[in-house]
């Protein structure tokens, strides 16, 4: 492998002597060409088809270049039938062999040159596979080591060369004992065509490795712009009704406050750099347009065989990029592209740099595969929609024609379309871009009739093709000219610098323009000049940090100042007190410091999505009012293992499965012990379809212990009856409220049995009730926990008996009588004694009246006690009742 990149690189820079004097007659070819094999079964999705190839599940196509760049037209024979008619095609041979590339050129005088090249095209080696995978994971015990063999079970076949990732190890099987992703290239040692196969590890329980720390952008002369979030930690929430027993806690209101410090090498530029970030949060490498450097120990970066990368050649750094190589069947991202603009020739190229080199530092493999001719010195990159890699947006000098590059798992591959204003004999030819956060819009600065405008147009996700172009005229003289451009966060606002040169008595200008106004000419006439100056050049602008949670500001180049100012409001539209631009007059704090006076350009930064390796012991909690159940719930860890899943409570209680149920006995923080035992599967078990035998064979890789706790909130506590009566029957109205603890505030909710709320509002615990029913109440209280019960209302009357005090039998039909008057008893038995104790009268019939008469005789002025024996008709369980009183007759 090592005498192989070593041609490469002598090879390419070879080509770059070639096209810098312009004596060439060839063409650039890719170095590996394989023949393509079809997929058996369209539709089959490769990447998980058992014994695909890599050539059917990612296959890279040929890429041709003509380096006679003076030449107008091309027709290429591919020589097997294929033809071509741009100057950089791409292109898949079918079969294996030698073939003949002819390449028909023509001159700018119109001649034609016939140039061919022969090749030999060929076969990818067999395929590695990782458990009959060509993309597999697996999971093993902590503290064991993992042997992987890419042809296991089959015969390799051929001579092959062997390369790892992420170590570079060059033997045919390697030792594991570290979580994470491991690929493997298996390369034909003549013709370099090569397969893959990537196995995902994860060792049980293992901590991810640690990584990442803040994000840094590198400025000229060893300064770095390091963002450090900070901001008030975040305090638990106990009263949560649902969250982690374990949270894991950070800031809340975060800010990114840039910092500098310094490299133990200086950056050579005044200008920016390029730096590209790892799936882990690292700085995988960065490059200051003359070398590169890795982000592990800021050494220099050379070509595999030790010998310095020539490549870049003080390049301007803004046409200098770093931009991470998907892969598909190989682990993301071992490769990196380095994208260079030659300032001189105006030709685009690319070199490879690889991590599975020089101790995981990486080392260019390839250097400057050309891609496109011509471009300005500037571009873009973005990720692409479907975020599988990115798009670069380059424009070709003095004209309306974009290249867009992508960037992806099937290689650099490019596309052109014309669009937006003609843009013939511009001065400023550099065309300064910015494509928005939220991927839709693509911004340019562009010079018409001698006055500045920014084209703007919409990024089609489809095909990343621009469209609907509009112009916003900045109203103001060119030169100067734009240089600077960014998006605020929210996409709705474009900031635009304008970079004046003191010493032609130009303006500087830094310019916010509201998108979200939609039309030009509303844009325009509401643009604000956040600020200007004629002593100082403003450069290049940018959102950031790049990724990451917290307030992203906007920051700017001054040449020659030692602080970056920055605008902290990006989103807001108005002027600069009303963004917070901090280098504004009155402001205390100009900007971040820098260790020297900077230039105008700032750090090109790519960050891809971070990946995690590993997995850890976690639970959740659903509930946590007092006398409610409370759901835990745990995941299975180390899949497919299986998982015995114990919780254990503080009064001993214990519970099996990852999902379980219990009401907690008392209020406050209350402790929970999860306890996770997890079993190595047992070979048999794809023969043996018995759990209790699976599990009997089955052996214990560990068992890991978490603690947490939950605090558990009090829930309302209401003292009402079982039953409660009304006498609806006579129009009884009757309220009854709860008495109710266990909180601050109550809000009632009274209800039907059907659950139809009828007391709207609820702060009111009383109800008067209407019908004899069931009704429901509800009470939260201000903890957010609910009790709930039930009131069966009853018609239900008290017996109601009115015995006259006196009664005069004279016969003048006036209170002749003694009646017991009575309602709502079902059972009557009156008797009425004398003074000596004997029954005068008696009756078990209520409507029998007794007129004074004992013996036939009324007998006046006496009193006559009597007793009345009765049985209550709505409440018979009370038995039998009685009543005594007296009676005196007045005659």
């Amino acid at each position: 492998m090592k005498e192989r990149g070593s041609i490469w690189v002598s090879f390419a820079i070879a080509i770059l002597v070639m096209m810098t004097s312009h004596a060439f007659s060839q063409f650039y070819v890719s170095p590996k060409v394989c023949a393509s094999e079809p997929l058996p079964n369209p539709g089959t999705n490769p990447g998980t088809m058992p014994g695909a190839t890599q050539g059917q599940a990612c296959e890279e196509n040929i890429q041709f270049f003509d380096t006679n760049l003076s030449a107008t037209a091309w027709q290429w024979d591919f020589g097997d039938g294929g033809v071509a008619n741009t100057r950089n095609p791409s292109y898949v041979f079918k079969n294996s062999g030698n073939s003949i590339i002819t390449l028909n050129r023509t001159l700018p005088n119109g001649t034609t040159e016939t140039v061919s090249k022969n090749v030999t095209v060929g076969n990818y080696p067999n395929q590695p596979t990782f458990n009959k995978k060509i993309k597999a994971d697996t999971t093993v015990c902590d503290g064991k080591t993992l042997t992987l063999n890419p042809f296991k079970l089959t015969l390799a076949g051929g001579d092959y060369n062997y390369l790892w990732f992420p170590n570079g190890e060059t033997t045919k099987n390697i030792d594991v004992d570290t979580s994470g992703c491991y690929s493997v290239e298996v390369s034909d040692k003549i013709t370099g065509c090569s397969r893959t196969a990537i196995i995902k590890v994860k060792f049980c329980l293992q901590d991810a490795p640690s990584g990442g720390g803040s994000e840094k952008w590198y400025l000229g002369d060893g300064s770095i712009l390091e963002f450090n979030p900070t901001g008030e930690p975040v305090e638990r929430d106990s009263l949560n009704s649902e969250g982690q027993l374990k949270p894991e806690l950070g800031f809340t209101n975060i800010v990114f406050n840039g910092s500098i410090s310094s490299k133990k090498h200086a950056l050579n530029t005044k200008g920016g750099t390029s730096v590209v970030y790892d799936p882990k949060g690292n700085v995988a490498f960065y490059s200051d347009g003359n070398k590169v450097f890795a982000g592990s120990d800021d050494s220099e970066i050379k070509n595999i065989d030790g010998t310095p990368f020539l490549g870049l050649g003080g390049n301007q750094s803004t046409a200098v990029y770093l931009v991470p190589k998907a892969s598909c069947v190989e682990c993301n991202f071992h490769q990196y592209y380095l994208f260079t603009v030659d300032p001189l020739t105006k030709l685009l190229s690319y070199s490879i740099l690889d991590l599975r080199y020089n101790d995981k530092k990486g080392a260019v493999v390839a250097a400057n595969i050309p891609v496109y001719y011509p471009v300005t010195e500037q571009m873009v990159v973005t990720p692409n929609a479907d975020a599988t890699g990115y798009v670069i947006y380059t424009h070709e000098p003095g004209n309306s024609v974009f290249s867009t590059i992508s960037v992806d798992s099937m290689g650099v591959n490019s596309k052109v379309q014309t669009s937006g204003a003609l843009q013939s004999g511009i001065v400023n030819d550099k065309n300064y871009f910015s494509t928005s956060p939220n991927g839709r819009r693509f911004a340019q600065g562009v010079v018409l009739g001698g006055k500045n405008y920014i084209e703007l147009f919409d990024i089609d996700a489809n095909g990343n093709r621009l469209n609907s172009p509009q112009l916003i005229d900045l109203n103001i003289p060119a030169p100067p000219f734009v240089y600077g451009l960014t998006f605020s966060e929210n996409s709705d606002i474009l900031y635009v610098s304008i970079s004046g040169d003191p010493s032609k008595g130009q303006t500087s200008y830094l310019i916010q323009l509201a998108l979200f106004l939609n039309n030009p000419a509303a844009i325009a006439a509401q643009k604000e000049i956040i600020a200007s100056s004629t002593t100082e050049r403003y450069g290049a602008l940018q959102l950031g940090p790049i990724k990451g949670e917290g307030a992203k500001y906007v920051y700017m180049s001054i040449e020659g100042k030692s602080y970056l100012p920055f605008i902290q409001s990006p989103d807001v539209k108005g002027d600069a007190n009303a963004i917070g631009y901090s280098d504004r007059t009155g402001s205390a704090n100009k900007g971040v410091p820098l260790k020297a006076g900077n230039g105008l350009g700032l750090s090109n930064v790519i960050k891809p999505d971070p990946e995690q390796d590993g997995d850890g012991l976690a639970a959740d909690y659903s509930g946590n009012c007092f006398n409610a159940p409370t759901t835990l719930t745990t995941q299975g860890v180390c899949s497919p293992m299986r998982n015995e899943v114990t919780w254990v409570f503080e009064d001993g209680t214990t519970k099996e499965g990852e999902q379980v149920s219990y009401t907690f006995p008392k209020l406050g923080w209350n402790k929970i012990k999860m306890k996770v035992k997890i079993f190595n599967k047992t070979p048999v078990e794809k023969i043996i379809n018995q759990k209790q035998v699976i599990e009997f064979l089955e052996t214990e890789c560990e068992e890991k212990e978490f603690n947490g706790e939950i605090y558990i909130k009090p829930s309302p506590i209401l003292t009402l009856p079982e039953k409660f009566y009304v006498c609806f029957v006579e129009g009884e109205k009757k309220p009854l409220g709860p008495a109710t603890k266990g909180g601050n505030s109550f809000t009632y909710n009274w209800q039907t049995s059907l659950g139809t709320t009828i007391t709207p509002g609820g702060l009111d615990s009383a109800f008067t009730f209407f019908a004899p029913a069931v009704y429901k109440l509800d009470v939260k209280n201000n903890f957010d926990c609910e009790t709930k019960t039930r009131l069966n209302v009853l018609e239900g009357c008290e017996p109601r008996l009115f015995f006259p005090e006196v009664f005069s039998p004279n016969g003048d039909t006036i209170n002749d009588d003694f009646k017991v008057e009575y309602a709502h008893i079902t059972f009557f038995d009156l008797r009425i004694f004398n003074r000596w104790g004997e029954i005068v009268f008696a009756t078990d019939k209520p409507e029998i009246r007794w007129n004074g008469q004992v013996r036939g005789k009324i007998f006046g002025n006496q009193m006559y006690p009597y007793i009345l024996k009765y049985r209550s008709k709505y409440f018979p369980e009370r038995g039998l009742l009685s009543v005594r009183g007296a009676v005196t007759i007045i005659k």
